[in-house]
């Protein structure tokens, strides 16, 4: 009888740090929603101090208060301290260096790239513009009250406010919403999804259903074109761009005929310029 081979013992296969696949987590997106939430309950606080404060302190009646370029310029400084403060706070506390974080970075800009991508987005006011001629689009109460407060000005203080229109809030909202926002909402959920949401909480924040449905259209082109170029500062200028323009622009296309021209002419430059930023633009991110 044969005596039965020992059955080899079976040593498992020796696990190193190399062979163990590294999962990356999830970026966090609650931090996101919690800087939103807060950049809104600071506006509104900060909105409420400037009208009690043209009401209290300066006398003002609320109807002359409505139409102050006073008040206009103390609600534009809260906005663009609670947004710019937002999301600098935001930024400083990430690990990331807070321009990385922020996509506030240096990249190559063409002059024709960047004058065709601001055209893009002048077309889109430009093409709201045309439905306002039309009837197409109701009134806006902030537009009205931006206008109204403009009108109020002369040629030099005018000036300076369409400025100040374009700058303070293209800078500030870019921060938030391209720079702190998108990115993170991109590397959670995806570049497509990442544009769409947060274009819809940049429209909301502008409590207008208007102004609010034209920032959601702007906010998609913006965020495209920070995806393409990987930086927040072409969608920055033309922000400021727009928002100076705009001011000056509007109210310009008047009659049917001029209207639908102006539609037309306006879908043709978006148009455009987003088959420019998609075909000669390219940052190395895929769009997906």
């Amino acid at each position: 009888m044969s005596t039965p081979e020992p059955t080899p013992e079976i040593t498992p296969p020796e696990v190193t740090p190399e062979s163990v696949p590294l999962v990356t987590p999830k970026p966090r997106v609650w931090t996101v929603f919690a800087t939103f939430a807060t950049t809104v309950v600071v506006m509104l606080v900060l909105a409420v101090a400037v009208i009690l404060a043209a009401l209290v302190i300066m006398g003002f009646e609320m109807e002359s208060a409505m139409s102050s370029p006073l008040v206009l310029f103390g609600l534009m400084l809260g906005s663009f301290f609670a947004t710019a403060g937002a999301a600098l706070g935001g930024a400083w506390l990430s690990p990331t260096p807070w321009r990385q974080r922020l996509r506030l970075l240096v990249v190559p800009m063409s002059a024709p790239g960047l004058i065709i991508g601001t055209l893009g987005v002048l077309g889109i006011g430009m093409a709201v513009d045309a439905l306002d001629g039309l009837g197409l689009v109701p009134a806006s109460p902030t537009l009205e009250f931006i206008a109204v407060a403009l009108n109020n000005l002369g040629p030099l203080s005018l000036a300076v406010a369409t400025v100040a229109i374009g700058l303070l809030p293209g800078i500030a909202e870019e921060l938030l919403f391209r720079g702190y926002i998108q990115t993170r909402l991109c590397a959670r959920w995806g570049t497509k999804r990442g544009i769409l949401y947060t274009s819809l909480l940049f429209g909301l924040i502008h409590f207008d259903l208007v102004q609010g449905t034209y920032a959601v259209i702007v906010g998609l082109f913006l965020g495209y074109m920070t995806e393409r170029y990987g930086s927040i500062l072409p969608a920055m200028i033309a922000h400021a761009i727009n928002n100076s323009a705009s001011g000056m622009l509007s109210g310009h296309l008047n009659g049917p005929l001029a209207s639908g021209v102006g539609l037309a002419v306006a879908v043709g430059v978006t148009g455009a310029s987003l088959l420019y930023l998609r075909e000669r633009v390219n940052n190395g991110t895929a769009i997906s």
